[in-house]
């Protein structure tokens, strides 16, 4: 094996995708990460121009990025990497981290470009972003409901206290319904809890009809008598 041909293993080894083209921007090398990565086999992208696996924003700045690094030497990428996006053969457009080295061959030079797909990597930070808002509002409902089930406990015992003072019988009903509205929303700030996961699960089995039932004068009073 040649020192060429260990190089090439070495390449093809990389789970990064590795480059290489010449001054003018023309492929000359690329790793089998790299052809998996953008979608294209090397006869594909050996002897094309870079461009081929920009979109159109990057790809429109690249002549004019060469130009002025050829024209002053000032570096904006090479040697220091940058976050941007790469297209595929098929045209989807993916985030890499892109870093850029040069060496000369001969005389002439060569640009290596080595990048990683960033695809999973964003994708595990926003599902971390979610995560994070999702323990936010666990916390703000946590709160939230057990300040609103103080409320509802004092409403609840003024009402049970009413009931036996002697209400006139006329008005009864209306501070029983009171009583098991409250009572009612009681029960769904423990469901709030439990879904921010402050409360205790107790599983039981319910039946659907009767719990429509007892909610449905809340839902009489807020949907109107239309709705069936």
């Amino acid at each position: 094996m040649t020192v060429m041909d260990e190089l090439n293993a070495i390449l093809n080894a990389a789970v990064d995708g590795f480059i290489i083209a010449d001054a003018g921007g023309s492929i000359v090398s690329v790793n089998r990460a790299a052809c998996e990565m953008f979608g294209r086999d090397e006869a594909s992208l050996v002897g094309h121009d870079i461009e081929v696996l920009m979109p159109v924003f990057w790809a429109e700045r690249h002549a004019r990025f060469m130009a002025t690094y050829a024209a002053t030497g000032q570096k904006r990428i090479i040697g220091t990497g940058r976050d941007l996006h790469a297209q595929r053969k098929d045209g989807s457009v993916f985030p890499v981290h892109l870093t850029i080295g040069e060496y000369d061959v001969d005389g002439q030079k060569r640009f290596v470009g080595i990048f990683r797909d960033l695809t999973r990597q964003q994708r595990r930070e926003e599902l971390l972003r979610q995560l994070q808002k999702m323990d936010a509002l666990g916390q703000m409902t946590a709160g939230l409901a057990h300040d609103f089930n103080n409320f509802l406990t004092v409403i609840i015992g003024n009402l049970e206290l009413l009931q036996t003072t002697g209400l006139p019988p006329a008005d009864l009903p209306l501070a029983r319904d009171a009583v098991e509205a409250a009572e009612a929303g009681s029960q769904l700030i423990r469901q709030l809890l439990l879904f921010a996961r402050r409360g205790q699960m107790q599983p039981a089995a319910l039946d659907p009809a009767v719990l429509i039932r007892r909610f449905a004068p809340i839902l009489e009073a807020t949907m109107g008598r239309r709705m069936r």
